[in-house]
């Protein structure tokens, strides 16, 4: 394994659990000032100070790697820190405990340390390329289900590419195709379920790149499968993305994209 992987992922978890226990602290001792970015998008003062402090470490450690985070922004070079401090806000502002940070890193398109940290669960999510992938240091495995009909899908309902009819269809053709669906609020556990085998399959119409990047690290090494979401800009312009154990990963995508897998829907 590559050295230097190796350092920027234990400097990824250090963060993670770092941010991680000032987020759950922050949020049973403090009123939580909640704002709107757009219709269910929500971001408080926490979700600002959370990627900050990150943003700070990365520029202590890694001064000449890009950020691009959900709430501060960003810009994306070929070494690219992908960062959201509160993946699953409105499960966060509501006091339901599901909700997770999200550190990955990008070089040169190609997505190579993934680092998902759950603080209520102390759930620590951790990849690297060619590394295999961990939860709280045991080895994780995507399901080997190989049946629609038994498998179940995790899909999230996002307000950025219109019309909501085309999240409608793909749930229409889901079930018709025998799958359970569901939807808990954080794309990032979504995937790290998927990583850990306690579900088939996540898919998202139009997610950014912090909410997938570190997740699809982890459902790599973890033997499951992704589209390629980082095809067509997907790192600065977001992307549809399916991710699942290998039984059911053709099958789905014949099922889930009307168009292109790597394209808008």
């Amino acid at each position: 394994m590559n050295g230097d992987n190796d350092a920027r992922l234990t400097f990824a978890v250090g963060m993670a659990r770092r941010v991680g226990a000032l987020i759950r602290e922050r949020r049973v001792k403090s009123d939580i000032d909640v704002r709107f970015k757009g219709p269910q998008d929500y971001v408080t003062e926490i979700d600002e100070e959370a990627e900050r402090v990150i943003r700070q470490c990365i520029s202590t450690a890694y001064p000449d790697d890009a950020v691009l985070g959900e709430e501060l922004g960003g810009t994306a070079s070929d070494a690219t820190w992908v960062i959201d401090p509160i993946d699953g806000t409105s499960n966060f502002v509501r006091g339901i405990p599901h909700y997770a940070v999200s550190i990955g890193f990008v070089r040169d398109g190609v997505p190579l340390i993934g680092v998902i940290y759950d603080p209520e669960l102390d759930l620590l999510y951790s990849a690297q390329h060619g590394g295999g992938a961990f939860c709280n240091g045991h080895r994780m495995s995507a399901a080997a289900n190989a049946g629609l009909e038994s498998a179940m899908i995790e899909m999230g309902c996002w307000r950025r590419r219109p019309p909501a009819t085309n999240f409608s269809d793909a749930i229409g053709r889901m079930v018709h195709a025998g799958l359970d669906f569901r939807w808990r609020g954080s794309a990032a556990l979504a995937l790290a379920d998927v990583a850990r085998g306690m579900s088939d399959a996540f898919f998202g119409l139009h997610l950014n790149s912090w909410d997938a990047a570190a997740g699809i690290v982890i459902v790599r090494e973890a033997g499951g499968q992704t589209t390629d979401f980082f095809a067509n800009d997907g790192l600065c312009r977001g992307n549809a993305l399916l991710a699942s154990g290998p039984g059911v990963f053709s099958e789905l995508s014949a099922i889930a994209f009307s168009q292109s897998p790597t394209g808008d829907l």
